[in-house]
């Protein structure tokens, strides 16, 4: 899957146009909290949407032709949101 030309959106939402059509609109602390990156994974604590307010991202980077990874407001930007896995998600999260 493949995203259309000028299909991201940055900021407190994340915009996602595909080539198939679908739109998906996911908050930057939903991204966050999601994400699979080895530090996130092995938090003692689980992540929670609410301890991210006002969370943005800032800039995106393509990872091949297969993912997405995401600079966060808050600095973190470790791992890599494949495109299979970005598909699983809600259209608005």
């Amino acid at each position: 899957m493949e995203f259309a030309e000028g299909s991201l959106t940055l900021g407190p939402v994340v915009e996602l146009r595909w080539q198939d059509g679908r739109v998906q609109r996911l908050s930057a602390p939903f991204l966050r909290v999601n994400c699979r990156c080895e530090v996130c994974k092995t938090l003692p604590m689980k992540l929670e949407q609410s301890m991210f307010p006002g969370l943005s991202v800032d800039q995106m980077f393509e990872v091949g032709a297969y993912a997405l990874q995401f600079l966060f407001s808050d600095g973190h930007r470790h791992g890599a949101y494949s495109f299979d896995l970005l598909q699983t998600f809600p259209d608005e999260a």
